[in-house]
């Protein structure tokens, strides 16, 4: 029987799962104690070339976000401006309106003191939490018919 027992344990000892176990096993102590690390010189070069890629891709979204403030500043300019010469005449009625325009919220104002009638247009951003973009003011002076 000790012969039968011996003959099964050798196979074993010699097979190919064992081999590769074992060469995994040694692997894994070295990478466990491996000490070594990168060198001051390669932390540096590394760092530089991060930010060489960094820098020139920040410096872009920064300009495409500055592109669209003022592409919406212009479209908020144009819409007051239109307002406020289409409105504040003889015949314009007195009180507020607001609308919506491209996602700009566009309030008028017309006041009349007597023969004086203030025009007013604010134009604020609905993504921006209603920050206002443009103000306009117009006093006009009703003229008397005779």
């Amino acid at each position: 029987m000790a012969l039968g027992y011996s003959i099964l344990v050798v196979p074993l000892a010699n097979s190919a799962i064992l081999k590769s176990f074992r060469k995994a096993i040694v692997k894994a102590k070295s990478i466990v104690h491996d000490e070594s690390g990168h060198t001051l010189a390669e932390t540096i070069v590394a760092l530089t070339l991060f930010t060489a890629v960094l820098i020139p891709l920040l410096t872009a979204i920064g300009s495409l976000a500055i592109d669209d403030r003022a592409e919406r500043t212009q479209e908020a300019l144009r819409i007051a401006q239109a307002e406020i010469a289409s409105s504040g005449g003889p015949g314009a009625s007195e009180g507020d309106t607001q609308r919506t325009e491209h996602g700009l919220q566009v309030l008028r104002r017309i006041t009349r003191y007597g023969e004086l009638i203030e025009t007013e247009v604010i134009v604020t951003d609905t993504r921006k939490g209603g920050r206002t973009i443009v103000h306009l003011a117009r006093t006009s002076i009703q003229a008397r018919s005779r």
